[in-house]
């Protein structure tokens, strides 16, 4: 697929596969060998102080700008490469009843993968075949048209716009019926419970006795968007944060 997008030659499906196959059986996965890592295993358990060795750490640094010197020369004679030669890419459509594209071969294949590692039940081909043409209808309509609408919006990010030109929008596309509007502000949500309304004399007529210190959160309200910054150690413990 990725020969098909850059318009490079490619062998066809049942001889790529043969070297494909003999590629992996040739493959031996180096043996694993854990890192040297420490593990805390209490609160008071703190890694070694790590071995600075200057001399190594300038190699290291050297090593690294020329690294990045090659990959950007690298990058300069390809680019010049591509635009000599006119390299365009061509745009692959999807098409899920072409039995040599390779598409449906693809998707089975990486979906598989994803369902090994997490002990889903795996799919054939003839069953990816039928949920993606179920899932390419919907991708299409309305994911394309909520990606559009949360681009603008990020346009309007970006530009440092004034929160009045945001806009909530309400879509149905089978009415059709798009609505947009302006959102609403967050609701204020308190800090403290509000406090019954203490009486200011006794039944007798005598006045109360003043009452403790106003709690400083008193009256102050927060919203699901704001955040609290704490400064204190990062190896503060539970108790001492409460």
């Amino acid at each position: 697929l990725l020969a098909q997008l850059y318009r490079l030659p490619w062998p066809e499906p049942a001889a790529a596969r043969k070297e494909i196959l003999e590629a992996l059986q040739a493959f031996r996965a180096a043996p694993f060998e854990p890192s040297d890592v420490h593990i805390p295993t209490g609160e008071g358990d703190r890694p070694p102080p790590p071995t600075v060795n200057p001399e190594l750490e300038e190699q290291c640094r050297q090593e690294r700008a020329q690294w990045d010197a090659d990959v950007q020369l690298a990058l300069r004679a390809c680019l010049a490469d591509a635009e000599a030669d006119g390299c365009r890419l061509e745009a692959l459509e999807f098409d899920k009843d072409d039995t040599v594209n390779g598409h449906i071969d693809f998707v089975t294949a990486a979906s598989n993968l994803r369902a090994r590692n997490y002990g889903i039940p795996e799919a054939d081909k003839m069953h990816t075949k039928r949920v993606s043409g179920r899932i390419i209808p919907a991708m299409i309509t309305t994911t394309a048209l909520i990606t559009g609408f949360v681009g603008l919006q990020a346009y309007k990010l970006a530009l440092k716009k004034a929160a009045a030109s945001f806009r909530n929008v309400y879509v149905n596309l089978a009415i059709p019926c798009i609505i947009p509007s302006e959102p609403a502000p967050p609701p204020q949500i308190p800090y403290l419970p509000a406090a019954p309304m203490a009486a200011s004399s006794s039944s007798l007529g005598a006045p109360t006795a003043p009452g403790p210190e106003a709690d400083p959160l008193a009256g102050r309200c927060f919203t699901l968007w704001d955040r609290l910054e704490l400064n204190c150690a990062r190896d503060v413990t539970l108790a001492q944060f409460l």
